[in-house]
Order: C-alpha cells, then structure tokens, then sequence
C-alpha cells in the first residue's frame, strides 16, 4: 500500500464545513490514490498552470532578490511534511519564505481573485509556512494569453 499524505493545496478541502461531503471525497481519493487508483483529470487550464509558473516565479523572484523553484530535478516537486499525515509542496522556496504561483487561465478569475483571494489559497500558504517554518509566504497571481489562443 502506498503512503498517502494530506497536501496544503487541499487542506481545505479536508477542513471543509458544511455536510462534510467534500472532506469525505478528498479522503475517499487518498485511499484510492493508496491502493494505485489514480482518477486524475489534466485540463487544459491545468496545462496552462504548469507551463506559466516558472515566468510567474522569475518574477517573484526578481521582486524579492532570492530563492529556489522547488523541484526535485525529475519535473516534481519536493514534499516538505508537518507531521506523518500532512505536508506541502510550494512553488517556490526562499531563506525565510515560501511561494506560490496561481496561473490563471482566464482573465474573469485572475480578476476575481486579485478583488478576493480564496479562502483556501490562504490556508495552502499557511500549511507551506508552517511545513518550511517560515514566517512569510508569497502568492503571485499571473496573468498570461494561454497558448491555445494563439
């Protein structure tokens, strides 16, 4: 059986409110994911997101003056865990910060989130802080034209 681990990017998924559906379908896909069931889904806006993050980075990084693109040299990213059960994979990994890059694909939601960051953008950049024990933890919100048009 394969180590699962809650992630940052969905720990609010895991904190949800409500009836709990959503904490139970996210626990439901680690125990899948632990028994080699994978139902992962690639969008094209996912695409977008992976071939943007490292031109949103470079700029994260020119305002800041330092830091690393987490990566493990074979195209992932390092797990920093919390504890046995949680962790986290930022983006971005300064002396004394996190970061990371949320590359929007369509200009209504980058404008949605620079009026109002989601809830759980915040809660993805605090689980990374207290994964790195760092005190500070950037998001860059950028905006490209996606490739498909052009």
């Amino acid at each position: 059986m394969k180590k699962v681990c809650f992630s940052a990017s969905r720990i609010s998924d895991l904190l949800s409110g409500g009836t709990g559906k959503t904490r139970m379908n996210y626990i439901f896909e680690l125990a899948e994911r632990s028994i080699g069931i994978d139902n992962s889904v690639t969008t094209a806006a996912m695409l977008h997101g992976i071939n943007s993050e490292k031109d949103a980075l470079d700029v994260l990084f020119s305002h800041l003056g330092n830091g690393y693109y987490n990566s493990d040299g074979q195209g992932s990213q390092l797990f920093f865990p919390i504890n046995e059960y949680v962790g986290a994979t930022p983006d971005a990994i300064g002396d004394e910060w996190v970061g990371d890059a949320k590359c929007n694909y369509y200009i209504h939601t980058y404008f949605e989130q620079v009026d109002k960051l989601p809830k759980n953008y915040y809660d993805q950049i605090q689980c990374q802080m207290l994964s790195l024990k760092v005190d500070k933890g950037y998001l860059i919100n950028y905006l490209t034209k996606p490739e498909t048009y052009g």
